[in-house]
């Protein structure tokens, strides 16, 4: 469903996939230890936690040395999630962004604007134009 409010899931990995591992977990108070992951993605959660700087600090915390992010954002900031002081600043989200990813240490690869499709239901569905960033951590 979409917005802020969601119905029940089970997510069930397919046989063929190995070990995997789901976690429910605070994407400001991760439940993981410092520097273990390879790739870490943010996918549509920039305009959806309160701070977006404490979740780029937290993805980099994550984040392995050579480690890759990947993220995406329609940055449709909604003043009951995110305060206005807490958003990346300016009229340019994306320029704000990569300012604090470089800020960071990171290598910007790959940037682009692409549609993201969004099925509201059976019989409906919204298309938001997202920014995406690819970045590599140096070692």
């Amino acid at each position: 469903m979409a917005g802020r409010e969601y119905t029940r899931a089970v997510a069930r990995a397919p046989a063929a996939v190995g070990f995997v591992q789901l976690v429910c977990g605070d994407v400001l108070d991760p439940p993981f230890a410092p520097g273990q992951f390879g790739r870490v993605a943010a996918l549509n959660l920039l305009d959806a936690v309160r701070s977006p700087r404490a979740l780029l600090h937290h993805i980099h915390q994550l984040a392995a040395p050579g480690a890759e992010i990947l993220m995406a954002s329609p940055y449709a900031w909604r003043d009951d999630v995110v305060e206005l002081a807490e958003r990346l600043a300016g009229g340019d989200p994306a320029a704000a962004l990569r300012e604090e990813i470089r800020a960071l240490g990171w290598t910007i690869e790959e940037e682009a604007d692409l549609p993201w499709t969004l099925r509201r239901d059976a019989r409906a569905l919204s298309v938001y134009q997202t920014h995406y960033l690819r970045a590599r951590r140096g070692e």
